[in-house]
């Protein structure tokens, strides 16, 4: 998702060229860099859009169902398929209606803005349903009913985790040993990584961010669907084309505080202090590795010259 919000950001401005713009560009010989940004930022928010559906489906996964079967589906090779998955849906969605004659990208004279072209009225329609049906709905439902399953799974299991099974003489069940396995894991988990006082369980941190994605993705992204399928709301376009760009800010905010793991790297990353940040990517232990060789070679040339 990260990746995909970094590609919009990067064609973002040949938007805001298009919309100030008072000349011919980006039209006529140069309306391509409207249809490829169209195109980009396209596939880009609809993998944004698949991969929190994904991720409620894995929260689910994770929360509700044994660590065997959490584990056999989510090796590397299937979480490739995964993310390709959330590739392939948006990019097929976006670019076989126009490959097949149905609608036209390009510069926008209706709204101006890169998009659908208005030439082809019905083109135009029947491109932007196939767009919000193929993009919107489906992730929207997922979302709603994963984490719709995750709150009822909890409610219903917090006062068995609440209650001692010390002193009882009742035969245990299969989704009470279930929850009892589950309750282990996470105890084992969170003594090795942590204090204590300090703990928090994976499923606290899912249960806090649980109700920004929702409404997150009702506020945000549900405005631009609606005015593109209703041609009475068709003249809010361009404000709620601006709400939905302001997804790509607001979902690293969300996970950013919310999430404990994204929280200490993020603050490490807006403090500089990048030897805080746990677990570095191979990126960072080579530019740390050549800023220190680098400060070590700078020091011996000024003692070379001093001397």
């Amino acid at each position: 998702m990260s990746a995909a919000h970094l590609m919009t950001t990067l064609v973002l401005p040949w938007d805001v060229v298009a919309l100030l713009s008072k000349g011919d560009f980006p039209r006529g010989d140069h309306e391509w860099i409207c249809s490829v940004t169209t195109v980009v930022i396209s596939i880009t928010v609809g993998c944004g859009i698949y991969t929190l559906a994904f991720i409620g489906l894995n929260h689910l996964l994770l929360i509700t169902r044994p660590t065997t079967t959490y584990n056999r589906l989510y090796t590397p090779k299937k979480m490739a398929v995964w993310l390709t998955v959330t590739w392939l849906i948006p990019f097929l969605i976006i670019l076989v209606p126009p490959l097949s004659g149905v609608g036209e990208l390009g510069f926008s004279e209706k709204f101006y803005l890169c998009g659908t072209k208005s030439t082809d009225q019905i083109g135009f329609r029947i491109y932007n349903s196939i767009r919000v049906f193929g993009l919107y709905p489906i992730p929207l439902v997922c979302i709603l009913v994963c984490y719709t399953l995750i709150w009822m799974y909890l409610r219903r299991h917090a006062p068995r985790q609440n209650s001692s099974p010390i002193g009882q003489d009742e035969t245990p069940t299969s989704n009470s040993i279930q929850m009892e396995e589950k309750i282990n894991v996470s105890d084992v988990r969170s003594q090795s990584s942590s204090t204590t006082s300090d703990i928090v369980s994976p499923t606290q941190m899912i249960t806090k961010t649980m109700p920004f994605v929702v409404l997150g993705f009702i506020v945000l992204l549900l405005p631009y669907a609606i005015s593109l399928f209703i041609s009475s709301f068709e003249p809010a376009v361009p404000y709620t084309t601006v709400i939905l760009f302001s997804s790509i800010c607001v979902n690293p905010i969300i996970y950013g505080i919310k999430h404990r793991d994204f929280n200490v790297v993020f603050g490490s990353i807006l403090r500089r202090r990048w030897n805080n940040i746990p677990e570095p990517s191979s990126f960072l232990k080579n530019a740390r590795r050549i800023r220190c060789c680098g400060g070590q070679v700078a020091s011996v040339h000024v003692s070379n010259d001093s001397v």
